[in-house]
């Protein structure tokens, strides 16, 4: 495993950090190894993990495996924010799934999650 193989301290930061790296250099299959990973792992999987692997997911245009996610998220009782619909309404959005997108602005205005500029932008790309 990539986070075994590692010689550095392995922790949240450093993991999820390491996601969006992958994700940011077009390499958004090997952050998800890494994500996966920490899931079997003792790392604690929070917020930010959990967006950068949306992330990655929405760069790889997996926009059905963004919404798994956030069944995944409400499970385990991770709070979903706004970068968590951003990115996923942004994703459905580039897909041409207008229907989801907007479902799930519908849903963010529903749980009470602030929307803002990013939100609508992510809807009106």
């Amino acid at each position: 495993s990539l986070m075994s193989q590692s010689r550095v301290g392995v922790d949240t930061i450093t993991v999820s950090t390491a996601i969006a790296t992958c994700e940011t250099r077009g390499e958004w299959v090997e952050g998800l190894q890494l994500f996966s990973e920490m899931l079997q792992s003792e790392v604690e999987c929070n917020i930010v993990a959990f967006n950068a692997a949306i992330s990655a997911y929405e760069t790889g245009g997996k926009w059905e495996k963004i919404l798994d996610f956030f069944s995944v998220m409400e499970q385990g009782k991770v709070q979903l924010d706004k970068v968590t619909f951003n990115t996923g309404i942004s994703a459905c959005r580039q897909d041409g799934n207008w229907a989801q997108a907007l479902q799930l602005l519908s849903r963010m205005a529903l749980g009470k999650v602030e929307s803002s500029a990013a939100t609508f932008n992510a809807v009106d790309r």
